[in-house]
């Protein structure tokens, strides 16, 4: 499944398609990545809002 998963991915295939096959076929990875990116967003938001501070005071 992974290895036939594998090459239809790739960024731009996936971008419009992943609705309708990541959500029945890779739940689990699906989750995982999205966890990841919500951390990485939120980190990066935090980071910033740090430096307007930091810029400000």
């Amino acid at each position: 499944m992974k290895t036939h998963k594998a090459p239809r991915k790739p960024g731009m295939h996936s971008l419009h398609d992943s609705k309708s096959s990541s959500q029945r076929t890779t739940t689990h990875h699906r989750g995982i990545s999205s966890k990841t990116i919500v951390i990485i967003v939120a980190s990066f938001l935090i980071f910033l809002v740090l430096m307007y501070l930091m810029m400000a005071v």
